[in-house]
């Protein structure tokens, strides 16, 4: 379970996504990348959720709030399933 913070936690409930979610997001991603500022991004076709390199919930996001970027690696993520 990953710690949260009070931004992360209202970030959340701005965004409608539920610990259970974000927590799914963490433990199933489709792809992580590691940021330049030590962040790691956690992608599914549910969210987004970023991490810093201890752990800790820097903010998150859900599907609805995905940018075309976003929605162009999710594509290209499910093409190289096949």
């Amino acid at each position: 379970m990953a710690f949260w913070n009070d931004h992360a936690t209202g970030r959340a409930a701005q965004r409608g996504l539920t610990r259970d979610e974000i927590e799914d997001i963490i433990a199933n991603p489709l792809l992580v990348t590691r940021q330049s500022n030590s962040r790691f991004y956690y992608l599914n076709d549910h969210g987004a959720v970023v991490l810093d390199d201890d752990g800790r919930v820097v903010t998150d996001y859900g599907s609805s709030n995905f940018k075309q970027g976003v929605i162009d690696i999710l594509k290209r993520v499910h093409s190289e399933d096949k």
